[in-house]
């Protein structure tokens, strides 16, 4: 991949994770691509589909898990820095009531 492309890629993913973090999965891919600063065919280009997109969210936010998780085992009391670390650094979603 370019990097122009590997970089608006990233912009994508950064802006989506704001854009579904507020309205939730109904959020429109336009908004995303606006938040980005790229044209909505260049999401399209990157992610075909909204659930694409979604796809590529969860799959970068479960490595940044696991990637946390792992540094958190390597310094030691994982079970105590979790506790500490975490709190106010990962904020859920709004619920919207809906499941």
């Amino acid at each position: 991949m370019r990097a122009d492309a590997r970089r608006n890629r990233e912009r994508i993913l950064e802006a989506a994770e704001e854009v579904f973090a507020v309205a939730g999965p109904d959020a429109s891919t336009e908004e995303v691509a606006r938040r980005a600063g790229v044209a909505i065919g260049t999401v399209f280009r990157h992610f075909p589909t909204k659930a694409d997109l979604l796809r590529a969210l969860m799959k970068r936010l479960l490595q940044q898990v696991t990637d946390d998780a792992a540094e958190l085992v390597a310094s030691g009391d994982p079970a105590a820095r979790c506790s500490s670390s975490s709190r106010g650094s990962w904020n859920a979603p709004p619920r919207t009531g809906r499941s």
